[in-house]
């Protein structure tokens, strides 16, 4: 029985194919990848957005209290429910007289602390804010 000559080539093809498949498949993976990246670092960012967002708001709760003369010394825990799953912590450092030649000020600094999540996880997110706040007249006055 004689067998017929192969063909030297036949096996090229299906190793090509197979190249062509895993790299396809690669390519696909990356892409996947990528989209999930993408997705996660806009996540983030709103949540840093919503962090900086609520420290403003303490800072403006911490204003308010000192407009009224209730800003104390120690931390205050703002209650917001517009806030949902940030704590905001505020504290207040004053009053601090001045003189003018109008006449005496004061001022506070107000440091507020926003932030959501466990510390050392992937969803904690934090942000800081300092300002100092006034109730000298305005310049025009002065």
């Amino acid at each position: 029985m004689t067998c017929a000559p192969r063909n030297a080539q036949g096996g090229f093809v299906l190793v090509a194919a197979v190249f062509l498949i895993v790299v396809l498949a690669g390519i696909i993976v990356f892409a996947a990848r990528i989209g999930e990246t993408q997705e996660r670092s806009a996540d983030y960012t709103l949540l840093e957005l919503r962090a900086f967002a609520a420290a403003d708001a303490g800072i403006e709760y911490g204003a308010n209290l000192a407009k009224h003369g209730t800003c104390t010394g120690s931390a205050i825990n703002v209650p917001a429910p517009a806030l949902a799953g940030f704590t905001v912590q505020v504290t207040c450092t004053g009053p601090t007289l001045h003189t003018l030649t109008s006449g005496m000020y004061e001022s506070w600094q107000l440091d507020a602390f926003a932030w959501s999540g466990t510390y050392g996880r992937p969803d904690y997110v934090a942000h800081s804010v300092r300002r100092i706040v006034k109730n000298s007249p305005p310049l025009s006055e002065q």
